[in-house]
């Protein structure tokens, strides 16, 4: 009955990322590009702020990495592979980040002990006078298992 959109996650991203001031946009070029699972959807948040999901798998454990447009932080979670499958890994993501919309990230950062995942959060150092990217990029990577 009515349109519906046609465009891919990565065009979505592509055209986020064209726009001018997005201060992570390193940051999110790296994840799409690099790091994401291929094979599956690059997810979005709208709330609290608009932000991307990413699945990263790797050798040992699964990965998510959230990343908010024009954040000063990563967010990430790693968990065992076999310890759940894909419909409740993402079940338990989406409490997750209904309980940071619901609760803000400081309520959660106080309480983010006892969650399935190991959970890291990976500061943006930059300043307008220095690139902080190759020290994230470096910070991501050394959690990747």
């Amino acid at each position: 009955m009515g349109n519906t959109l046609k465009i891919s996650e990565q065009s979505l991203l592509k055209d986020i990322l064209e726009l001018k001031g997005i201060r992570n946009r390193k940051q999110l070029e790296y994840l799409a590009g690099k790091l994401h699972s291929k094979d599956e959807p690059i997810r979005f948040t709208l709330n609290p702020n608009f932000g991307f999901l990413f699945w990263v798998k790797g050798e040992k454990m699964h990965h998510f990495i959230w990343e908010l447009l024009n954040s000063h932080a990563t967010y990430m979670w790693s968990i065992d592979k076999d310890r759940f499958g894909k419909k409740k890994l993402l079940e338990k993501i989406d409490e997750i980040i209904n309980f940071i919309r619901n609760n803000g990230r400081t309520q959660y950062l106080n309480n983010s002990e006892g969650d399935d995942f190991i959970f890291s959060r990976i500061i943006h150092d930059g300043s307008a006078l220095k690139d902080s990217f190759p020290k994230w990029r470096v910070r991501v990577n050394e959690k990747i298992v």
